[in-house]
């Protein structure tokens, strides 16, 4: 309005008023890039030292010890309870029990495995259905090459070494010709095992085995074998599957 003011009073400024309209907003755009043009270097200086924050972050993360928990074999054997009735102890049904070890690359207190519970998930290989899953059991083992236990347990803490967490799969009377999966709730209804919603008819099954803890996310892919007979459960990796 000012500008408009002073060229109808002064119309031979007309000509110095536009340019000067035209050189508030130049000069302003003018300062403003001379400003990003001199705070440039900080601020790239900044988005190098977040990267390189970041990167270092994902770098001790990978080199941070770790547990690192491989199967390494399936053990089966018959196993015996006391009786109710007798004083000898009365047999209890063939176990099968898939066995784990923690081989970490750096071993440390801070590989050890803590806490670790799992999830046995089975399926039919035929149709790819899934058939039930369970909260695995970990037997507390009377010595390190014995399938027998005086005991189970939902969780535990494996350290890195040559001794192995025994996680009990499925277990199997010489007598019957199904399998059940082994879980602590079928025998609260079940003394001797046999939960008929947990039942595994002769065949093959896929078994997924979910290992979580403190520091461990792990899936394992295994064959579980019924025969059926008296030659009972086999268990193996999943060849199509690999370990991490």
């Amino acid at each position: 309005m000012l500008g408009g003011a002073l060229t109808y009073v002064y119309p031979q400024l007309a000509n110095a008023v536009g340019l000067g309209l035209w050189a508030i907003p130049l000069s302003f755009f003018l300062i403003l890039f001379l400003v990003r043009l001199m705070l440039a270097p900080f601020w790239v200086l900044r988005d190098e030292q977040e990267t390189r924050a970041e990167t270092q972050t994902k770098l001790d993360s990978l080199l941070a010890p770790r547990p690192l928990i491989l199967f390494v074999k399936a053990r089966k054997s018959p196993t015996f309870r006391p009786s109710r009735v007798v004083a000898a102890k009365v047999p209890a049904g063939e176990l099968i029990q898939a066995w784990f070890e923690n081989r970490p690359a750096l071993p440390s207190d801070g590989s050890v495995a803590r806490q670790i519970g799992a999830i046995v998930s089975f399926r039919s290989p035929e149709t790819d259905n899934p058939l039930f899953q369970v909260h695995g059991q970990w037997a507390k083992s009377t010595a390190p090459n014995h399938v027998g236990f005086k005991g189970t347990t939902p969780t535990l803490d494996l350290n890195p070494g040559a001794l192995c967490a025994k996680l009990i799969i499925a277990l199997k009377y010489p007598s019957d010709s199904d399998a059940f999966a082994y879980s602590a709730e079928s025998l609260q209804n079940h003394i001797d095992g046999r939960n008929p919603g947990l039942r595994l008819p002769p065949g093959e099954y896929d078994v997924t085995v979910e290992i979580r803890g403190v520091n461990v996310d792990q899936q394992f892919a295994l064959r579980l074998s019924n025969s059926g007979d008296e030659t009972g459960l086999a268990l193996s990796q999943d060849p199509r599957a690999s370990q991490p």
